[in-house]
């Protein structure tokens, strides 16, 4: 599998769209938000973004941790936090890519 760098455009395309993470066992997590942080361009001239992972039903919570994300164009290993449950009680998890 391909290594990939991801930007906005490349995750917003993958928006509601099912991708895993790799950890001890491989689970499955929806992209659900791509969102611009209000904080200046990276030396690169990329703006600073966040996403949102919202884990599916039933899947045991990740630590924070770097975990290998998973789709069918590539990987590319991802720092989560965990920032708990959303309204349907999913367990949501954030990476900041600066």
């Amino acid at each position: 599998m391909t290594t990939m760098v991801l930007d906005q455009e490349t995750l917003r395309e993958l928006i509601g769209s099912r991708v895993s993470l790799r950890g001890e066992e491989e689970i499955a997590v929806q992209i659900s938000e791509v969102t611009a942080l209000d904080s200046p361009a990276t030396d690169a001239g990329r703006t600073p973004f966040s996403v949102i992972f919202v884990a599916e039903p039933g899947v045991a919570d990740l630590p924070q941790g770097t975990y290998p994300l998973v789709w069918e164009e590539g990987e590319s290993p991802l720092f989560l936090v965990p920032i708990g449950p959303g309204t349907e009680g999913r367990m949501r998890y954030e990476a900041i890519f600066n």
